[in-house]
């Protein structure tokens, strides 16, 4: 206890303690009293509870006062290739679609999608029948 007392004399900032009050009651903490513990704290606390101050009330921000009415300028990115970095990610892009193409055309199948049905409706038509199955 008496170190919060300390400390409370000694801090920089002494808003909401009256001081007057806490310098009163430092002595009373060296004197022993006729029954220790629980008793003491309550004897102190009672000496130390004028010492503290109402809280300060705070009024809240409403309306223009929030800052709420404060709009930001217009966001205008840069079109186009504006500095190297940019002008990388354009080439490794139009690299990347021109291997895609390249792989494709020369790894393409060599039995297509289209000759396959056009197989198909040949076996189903038969000449004598003129119809399908």
């Amino acid at each position: 206890m008496r170190e919060k007392l300390d400390d409370a004399v000694g801090a920089p900032i002494q808003e909401g303690v009256d001081m007057a009050v806490v310098e009163r009651v430092r002595p009373s903490l060296d004197q022993p009293s006729a029954v220790s513990g629980e008793s003491d704290r309550e004897r102190i606390a009672s000496q130390l509870q004028p010492a503290l101050l109402p809280a300060v009330t705070v009024t809240m921000a409403t309306g223009a006062d929030t800052g709420t009415t404060v709009v930001l300028p217009e966001l205008k990115p840069a079109r186009g290739v504006t500095d190297p970095g940019d002008a990388g990610l354009l080439g490794s892009a139009a690299l990347a679609i021109g291997v895609g193409v390249t792989l494709a055309y020369r790894w393409r199948p060599a039995v297509t999608v289209a000759s396959l049905r056009r197989a198909e409706r040949e076996e189903a038509v038969t000449p004598e029948e003129g119809v399908r199955p």
